[in-house]
């Protein structure tokens, strides 16, 4: 092979691998508001994929010849090439473990909250909830969330804790996106603690 064509090569490769990695980052990225384009691009790109292969399998079997054959032209052997199906097969691939990503990460985001959550009822029990958690970040005694966390696998969602002015209730949230903050527990000093939701199953005694 001469250099030139190494190149040629090297590009086409390339060209097959390089996009479908581009999705991978979204792995880390919860499905919000700032965020909604590249999730957008992603399944617009899922979907011209999965298209793309289905129709290939369509024209497979209606001619019932291999993807990748050789077409005589009476002078030259043409090959039609049956690698271009990485590209699309690795795009949807990026994609299912994006979203399975972004979903487990909720689920450990949620496992963690409850667990905090029974860890707080203990203290209210004892006589009043914490005003701040050790640990977690002070938004200051203005702020809905006195206190919040990041917690998750790959993706972050934050947590957020808020007190009673009385310090005799609590309730904790998981801030889901930029409109919408799931209240996972709720509790107090004379108040039983409450799941809401959906929440991992965990021991909650």
């Amino acid at each position: 092979m001469t250099a030139k064509e190494i190149c040629k090569e090297i590009y086409y490769w390339c060209s097959l691998i390089v996009p479908p990695c581009l999705i991978l980052p979204l792995a880390a990225i919860p499905p919000d508001l700032p965020s909604a384009w590249l999730w957008g691009i992603a399944c617009i790109a899922g979907l011209y994929s999965a298209f793309s292969i289905l129709y290939s399998v369509f024209i497979h079997l209606i001619s019932k010849t291999k993807l990748c054959r050789k077409e005589t032209d009476g002078k030259h052997n043409k090959t039609t090439r049956s690698s271009w199906i990485i590209r699309p097969a690795l795009t949807l691939l990026f994609i299912i473990l994006s979203v399975y990503s972004v979903k487990t990460s909720l689920d450990t985001a949620k496992k963690f909250a409850v667990s905090k959550a029974i860890e707080i009822q203990k203290i209210c029990k004892a006589g009043k909830c914490p005003v701040l958690i050790e640990g977690w970040i002070d938004r200051g005694e203005h702020n809905l969330y006195r206190s919040q966390i990041m917690a998750g696998d790959i993706a972050k969602y934050a947590i957020g804790y808020r007190v009673s002015d009385n310090v005799k209730e609590f309730e904790i949230y998981v801030r889901i996106n930029i409109d919408t903050n799931s209240r996972i527990a709720s509790g107090g000093t004379e108040k039983e603690l409450t799941f809401l939701g959906r929440t991992p199953e965990i021991n909650k005694q």
